[in-house]
């Protein structure tokens, strides 16, 4: 019964959500860049954690870890690690103490060097 009522909880959160991620301005290795995104809905979460995934790869393929942003600041600077490969991949907004909960995924992008 607990699972049952948790996991309709997540899916709950999940469809309220309303984050939408865009695309890098930079997506460039070693390079600073600006990832924007906007939120419409008062039951967004405050905060959330910002993943970088190999789009080839998905759920898994994390790329980088660019941690917990303010969902109101609509925009985080970031520099793409070094350790970054070249190649697809996508930005994942998702809950910063249960990162399986993915309230927003970025259309997918190409990371250059």
């Amino acid at each position: 019964m607990f699972l049952k009522s948790l996991t309709a909880l997540a899916l709950a959160s999940l469809a309220a959500a309303r984050i939408t991620l865009q695309v890098p301005t930079n997506p460039v290795v070693g390079a600073v860049t600006d990832i924007t995104w906007s939120s419409d809905s008062a039951s967004d979460p405050q905060s959330f954690t910002l993943f970088l995934l190999n789009a080839n790869d998905l759920p898994f393929g994390l790329r980088a870890n660019f941690g917990e942003v303010q969902t109101s600041a609509g925009k985080a600077t970031v520099t793409i690690p070094n350790t970054v490969p070249e190649g697809p991949a996508v930005l994942r907004a998702v809950n910063s103490t249960a990162v399986d909960f993915v309230f927003a995924t970025s259309p997918q992008f190409d990371v250059t060097a």
